[in-house]
Order: structure tokens, then C-alpha cells, then sequence
């Protein structure tokens, strides 16, 4: 006896169609387009870089763990503040950005060892900052690049 199957078609936003039946293989190919999609992407990034495409691995470092909170551009703040000129700004001094108290009360310069051990353990670094949930980037390598992008980041361009 062959079991009659229930298949519905929706349509989704972006227009793709996506196939649903009762048992469920509809919601695993799903998942498994996605995850295809993002791998794919993952790798399409890899591959600009290793082609020495305009994105360095350094911005590609900033892109994925500091974009979501901060700009590049010299007067866009948002949830952080920008990080154009950061190297040789005094820490919780840029004008018109509300830091967090232990921000503002931190007693140094941004250079490279000083952004080296923030973007490592910003915690340990500046206890009481704000920069939840994100809890330093382990690879040392990736915070060398991220750093050496930041340092192309001059408030002259």
C-alpha cells in the first residue's frame, strides 16, 4: 500500500519556492539549501580575499565581528561608536558618543597593543565596558589583521 502524501508549494518573500509535505522532507531540503547557501557564501568571501580583491582579511575581520555595532565612517556612531582615526585617539573621547563610565574612565591611548588586548578580552581590558554580548576574538592571528585594517582607518580619508 503507497502512502499518499500532502504537498503544499509557498512562496516566500524573496521569491523562492519552497515545497512542504506532511512528513517533513520539505523542511530538511530547506535546511539543507541554507545551508548551502551559507557555505557558499562563506567560501565565495574566502575566495575575494585569497584573489587580492579589494577586501583585505583584515576588513573581511572587522565585517563579521565588528560591523553589526560599528561604522567606518567618521561621524557614524551607532551602538558603538565609529572606528575611523581610532589609532592614537584617547579611549572614551570621541566627541558626540555616549561611552559607558568604565569607557570613559579607561586611562589610555588606542595604539595596536592596547586595541591587540581589547579585542582579545575587552572585559579584562576595560572592566564594566558595554560592548555585550561580544567577548573578544580568540585567533590571534584574525585581531593581527583586524588591526592592521584599523590602522588604514585615518581620519584624513
Amino acid at each position: 500500500m503507497q502512502h499518499q502524501r500532502s504537498v503544499s508549494e509557498k512562496t516566500t518573500g524573496i521569491g523562492l519556492k519552497v515545497m512542504f509535505d506532511r512528513n517533513g522532507l520539505g523542511r530538511v531540503a530547506l535546511l539543507s539549501g541554507i545551508a548551502y547557501l551559507a557555505l557558499s557564501t562563506l567560501s565565495a568571501s574566502e575566495e575575494l580575499v585569497s584573489q587580492n580583491s579589494d577586501v583585505t582579511p583584515g576588513q573581511l575581520a572587522f565585517n563579521n565581528a565588528c560591523r553589526t555595532c560599528h561604522s567606518i565612517r567618521e561621524g557614524d556612531n551607532r551602538l558603538g561608536p565609529h572606528m575611523r582615526g581610532i589609532i592614537g585617539r584617547k579611549a572614551g573621547s570621541l566627541p558626540n558618543y555616549s561611552y559607558s563610565s568604565a569607557m570613559k574612565g579607561a586611562n589610555f591611548v588606542w595604539d595596536e597593543e592596547n586595541l591587540e588586548r581589547f579585542i582579545a578580552n575587552p572585559d579584562e581590558t576595560v572592566p564594566g565596558n558595554t560592548m555585550k554580548p561580544y567577548g573578544g576574538l580568540a585567533s590571534a592571528d584574525m585581531r593581527a589583521k583586524l588591526i592592521a585594517y584599523m590602522k588604514t582607518l585615518t581620519t584624513d580619508r
